[in-house]
């Protein structure tokens, strides 16, 4: 159950590390460290955190999915249930 906001959070950190022109470059440092570095050690993480968000967003369609599923089961089998009912119903009354 991949959902459009599911994509785009797996593909937002492949996308920023792979600009590399952006961050090709020493400065501004952050605490001595140049921005290629610093950009890519806050890639990683980033990319971490929105894998997490991604993942928790499709368990949830997952779930809401199968709920959905599960519901339209019980409909279908009640409805066996009834017509099953009524032909037991017919099949007693011809033999008596």
């Amino acid at each position: 159950m991949t959902t459009r906001l599911t994509l785009l959070l797996l593909a937002t950190p492949i996308v920023a590390v792979l600009c590399v022109p952006f961050y090709n470059r020493v400065t501004p440092t952050l605490d001595g460290w140049p921005f290629f570095y610093w950009w890519q050690t806050g890639c990683v993480l980033a990319g971490a955190l929105l894998t997490g968000a991604a993942y928790l967003l499709d368990a949830r369609a997952v779930r809401k999915a199968a709920v959905r599923s599960q519901e339209g089961r019980t409909l279908c089998a009640g409805e066996r249930a009834r017509h099953g009912g009524i032909a037991m119903a017919a099949r007693r009354s011809q033999r008596h």
